[in-house]
């Protein structure tokens, strides 16, 4: 039996640092709960990296948690293994500096549970490298705190893989930044999830970039709420795909404004369906640029309602083709105002 498991902490506490560094293995593994955080921050620090590897989990979570900034070494905390890193307890990780907290290895960052990963702050998070960002798993990214997830830095966020950052709960994605979001390339993006994509709040969406509004999926673009859909610009609504637009629900077209119908573009105009136009308020309809307007096709043109035709200034008739006219019902071709039928292209 080690004759270190006879000193008590006092005692423990007394030893030189060339004694601390002569102790073996077996010394090592006999350390006491009470005696390791006797253990001074000169004591530490002479600990050969080869005996602390030696130290268990539940060793490991009995150092004192100030001693990760002012007793371990860089080179130690780079020596923790998984194992020793599930021992760490959230004082222990809160008190690591950033430097110490960078020099985890992502094998030891990775084994932490998501107890542990809830206890850091946004000064923990912040520390992190882009090669540790980029090893948090699923489990781990929605256990991070609200406050600590605003600690991320751009380029670390957008190392976090795919897997992961569906992990990113509504709450977490409402608490990021427009920068943070924008840090995300277009797998992250397309990854993630219709409840996800509803958190983003509109301070979000409207710092968007173009880039951004592009990544976004038809099923994700079906999923954006009335809010976040009029908080954008014309050049965000413009950059959504066609398809994205020809996912629109009745729901969303119902809740479109006036500047977000001028917004789109005649490639957008064209991918409206009969259902979709028919939905469209009558004041959103006023929106629609006379070049947007003749882009529709003549089975969607039949779904413009009664309300929304006498809405038509007599430019947007006159932007109608005859095509479209056409296609017009008896109903709809007597909801025209006497001044509108005057601009109506009839053809030959």
């Amino acid at each position: 039996m080690s004759i270190i498991s006879s000193l008590t902490p006092i005692q423990i506490s007394a030893l030189t640092t060339t004694q601390i560094k002569d102790l073996t293995t077996g010394d090592m593994k006999a350390l006491s709960d009470k005696q390791i955080n006797a253990l001074t921050s000169t004591q530490i620090a002479a600990i050969e990296t080869q005996d602390l590897v030696i130290l268990s989990g539940k060793q490991i979570s009995a150092f004192k948690p100030n001693e990760f900034t002012y007793g371990m070494t860089t080179a130690q905390i780079q020596a923790i293994t998984s194992t020793q890193a599930k021992g760490l307890t959230a004082a222990q990780l809160k008190d690591m500096n950033s430097s110490n907290l960078s020099s985890l290895s992502t094998e030891a960052l990775g084994a932490l549970s998501a107890k542990q990963i809830q206890g850091l702050n946004s000064a923990s998070i912040a520390a992190l490298t882009t090669a540790q960002a980029a090893a948090l798993s699923y489990k781990q990214i929605a256990a991070i705190s609200l406050d600590a997830v605003k600690g991320f830095e751009t380029a670390d966020l957008a190392k976090i893989d795919t897997a992961a950052i569906k992990g990113l709960t509504a709450a977490q994605l409402g608490a990021l930044n427009s920068a943070q979001f924008n840090s995300l390339d277009s797998s992250q993006v397309q990854a993630l999830s219709a409840k996800q994509i509803q958190s983003l709040g509109t301070d979000v969406i409207k710092n968007l970039t173009t880039s951004d509004m592009k990544e976004f999926s038809a099923t994700q673009v079906a999923t954006l709420t009335t809010a976040q859909l009029n908080a954008m610009d014309s050049d965000q609504i413009g950059a959504i795909s066609t398809s994205g637009i020809a996912s629109l629900t009745a729901a969303q077209i119902k809740g479109l404004s006036s500047a977000s119908v001028e917004a789109l573009t005649s490639d957008q105009a064209a991918a409206l369906s009969a259902k979709q136009l028919a939905g469209l308020s009558t004041d959103a309809v006023k929106g629609f640029e006379t070049g947007d307007l003749a882009q529709i096709s003549t089975a969607a043109i039949k779904g413009l309602t009664i309300g929304q035709i006498k809405e038509l200034s007599t430019d947007q008739v006159t932007a109608l083709t005859s095509d479209q006219v056409q296609a017009l019902s008896a109903k709809q071709i007597q909801a025209f105002t006497t001044d509108q039928i005057q601009h109506l292209n009839f053809g030959s």
